[in-house]
């Protein structure tokens, strides 16, 4: 089973959802990496690629590190709550001590014979320290000189960074939206300098055709794909957020923030499509988008991102809100569109509350969000792995 993430500092919930007069006997045991190692030889008894995996820690890392001595281990007694469907709901508090793979096993009794089952969690340290780590690992290995000036790179399980012409699709805009909404909340001047050139220089100056506003979707300015402009159009529109929420701080001339915002329009009005049943990533900030537009006097815009976002017959929230469930994409086996197959929906009935799908767009909206909670921890959920 693919591990939940968690925090050390985040109230954790185990939900174990049995029935009471089969299942008897449930205890739950925590054992962090150290006490049993998913990666070990005894798991993976092979060696090299792709089987190797580095595994080695240090620091906050190691068993009963100092620096997580606050934290202590604990398993709460269960709150037994029945739903609507007369089904009972065993609800677990849960706190961790160690970070790294932590298993919780479970062992119950079904119809008297013994059984035993785990769940995992990845746990990292405070949510707050994670980010700020993260940010400052992508700074420093930014590239700040030749025709990749301002991209992060990013790395490997192994270790090793991609080759800049390598760089493409989910994992090479995706450094550039996280650094970006990093900074929205917690501005670094030296990030949002190294933001801006990755915007500036790589984005406009190579990878975004400055007329068309076509996005090319690998770093080598080669191949084109919808999900790649949805990805480009959220960076740009971060910026112009981040410009306008911090005006204190020291910005390159020439390049304000309605310059990135008249970007974020322009590559998804001309190039994200809005007549096929897909969520992509990022569409929870079309409505923001919408927004800002109005705000700074770009009606026309406005209303044309407006039409193709929710349209009374053709827009992505009409097609959304009559496309046939699981929807398109990887809608079936991941995380993939989620937000963006809640959001049009959600626009529609925001921007056309008189539309005959206005009922349909509700349920396509509970389903997205049903779909979402039922496959949390069976499903990869590729941000978590990016």
């Amino acid at each position: 089973m693919p591990s939940f993430s968690t925090f050390l500092n985040m109230p954790t919930k185990l939900d174990l959802h049995y029935d009471d007069k089969r299942i008897t006997d449930v205890q739950l045991e925590i054992m962090c990496v150290h006490e049993n190692d998913p990666y070990d030889l005894e798991h993976i008894p092979h060696t090299g690629t792709p089987y190797n995996v580095n595994n080695s820690r240090g620091g906050r890392g190691l068993h009963n590190a100092p620096e997580n001595a606050a934290y202590q281990r604990s398993i709460s007694a269960p709150k037994r709550t029945v739903d609507a469907r007369g089904e009972a709901h065993h609800v677990y508090d849960l706190s961790f001590d160690c970070i790294g793979n932590t298993s919780v096993g479970v062992r119950y009794k079904l119809d008297g014979v013994e059984k035993y089952t785990e769940s995992e969690f990845s746990v990292m340290p405070e949510i707050d320290a994670t980010i700020d780590a993260h940010a400052a690992f992508n700074y420093s290995n930014r590239v700040t000189s030749g025709n990749y000036t301002g991209q992060y790179l990013e790395y490997t399980m192994h270790g090793a960074a991609s080759s800049n012409t390598a760089s493409a699709d989910d994992w090479g805009w995706d450094q550039g939206n996280f650094m970006a909404q990093k900074n929205l909340l917690r501005p670094n001047q030296a990030e949002i300098t190294s933001l801006e050139s990755l915007h500036i220089n790589l984005y406009w100056g190579r990878l975004v055709n400055n007329s068309t506003y076509a996005v090319s979707n690998a770093f080598n300015a080669t191949g084109s794909r919808t999900f790649t402009h949805q990805m480009a159009a959220t960076s740009f529109f971060a910026m112009y957020q981040i410009l306008k929420t911090y005006p204190e701080l020291t910005y390159r001339e020439g390049y304000g923030a309605t310059w990135y915002l008249n970007i974020a329009c322009n590559i998804y009005n001309r190039h994200v499509a809005t007549s096929t049943g897909t969520g992509f990533y990022g569409e929870q900030f079309i409505e923001p988008l919408i927004a800002a537009l109005r705000t700074e006097g770009m009606a026309t815009e406005a209303n044309t991102l407006q039409a193709r976002f929710t349209g009374a017959s053709s827009g992505k929230g009409y097609t959304m809100s009559n496309a046939a469930y699981p929807y398109g994409s990887e809608f079936p086996f991941d995380n993939t569109g989620e937000e963006g197959a809640y959001f049009s929906a959600k626009a529609l009935r925001t921007y056309a509350p008189g539309n005959a799908s206005f009922e349909r767009a509700f349920r396509n909206m509970l389903l997205a969000e049903w779909k979402t909670r039922a496959c949390r921890g069976l499903q990869p959920t590729w941000f978590h792995y990016a």
